[in-house]
């Protein structure tokens, strides 16, 4: 694997916690930046999580009382431009562009 340098700041408990698991850990501090990116940026979550977490939100809103009939409050955020308006700062598309 070809590795490329960069520099990151840190807060300085943060670098003194990095710099003692690494002791305890035996590794790097640099092994264990790597490897926290990977978990956290780059793994894929497996499907048995996500089913849990999806499982886990289900029903979220049931009860409550704020927002009247929970469907028909997303239905009417879905149906405004700010989805649009997200897609268009994010992949530069006009706000006028069809989504589905």
């Amino acid at each position: 694997m070809e590795y490329v340098a960069t520099n990151i700041r840190l807060p300085r408990k943060v670098l003194e916690e990095l710099k003692i698991r690494a002791i305890r850990q035996r590794k790097s501090m640099a092994g264990l930046i790597r490897e926290a990116v990977e978990q956290v940026y780059l793994a894929k979550p497996s499907t048995e999580v996500f089913s849990k977490a999806l499982r886990a939100a289900t029903g979220i809103w049931k009860g409550r009382r704020d927002i009247g009939d929970p469907v028909a409050y997303v239905r009417n955020l879905r149906r405004g431009g700010r989805r649009d308006r997200y897609l268009a700062g994010k992949w530069g598309k006009s706000s006028s562009t069809p989504t589905s």
